[in-house]
């Protein structure tokens, strides 16, 4: 019965390894010449960050204000260069400083977000991921960097642009 219940646990903890799959931590800044009422405006608008962002292919608020905790995002994010279905929900809001995501999606396990820091009319814009789960085997470090690289610059053009 021993053997049993060993062999039992031995293969429960092999499961749960191979499923946690890759983990992966983006982190990516930059600095947008406008206030942070205005990149805050752009950030909690996902109906339009396909508009100039490659790595967003659909986003459509489907649930609150998108800012307020509890909005739900249905999102499909370019990942390795495939679409991926995900649900976002904020989980934290803090306007005009800090917005997080819990990220729904199949396989992985995610945590998304937005600071900004303002300074003299200058807006330091930080965005950050750290996911966990098998699907991430279709992308690496460096394309899930560039795809946030993609993301704030994408955030800077348009805060820009309404100016």
């Amino acid at each position: 019965m021993k053997k049993v219940l060993v062999s039992v646990i031995f293969a429960a903890l092999c499961f749960s390894v191979a499923c946690s799959g890759k983990k992966i931590y983006s982190s990516q800044s930059v600095e947008i010449q406008a206030p942070a009422s205005e990149v805050w405006a752009v950030l909690v608008d996902p109906d339009h960050w396909a508009e100039d962002n490659p790595s967003v292919a659909e986003a459509k608020l489907v649930e609150g204000d998108g800012e307020a905790v509890g909005s739900v995002i249905k999102f499909k994010p370019v990942v390795g260069g495939r679409k991926v279905k995900v649900t976002l929900t904020v989980a934290q809001s803090e306007k005009h400083q800090k917005i997080e995501y819990t990220i729904k999606a199949p396989a992985v396990k995610s945590v998304m977000g937005f600071e900004l820091s303002e300074q003299d009319g200058v807006t330091k814009l930080t965005n950050y991921e750290d996911a966990q789960g098998l699907l991430l085997r279709f992308t690496s470090q460096e394309d899930t960097d560039a795809e946030h690289r993609e993301w704030v610059e994408a955030v800077k053009r348009r805060a820009e642009a309404s100016r």
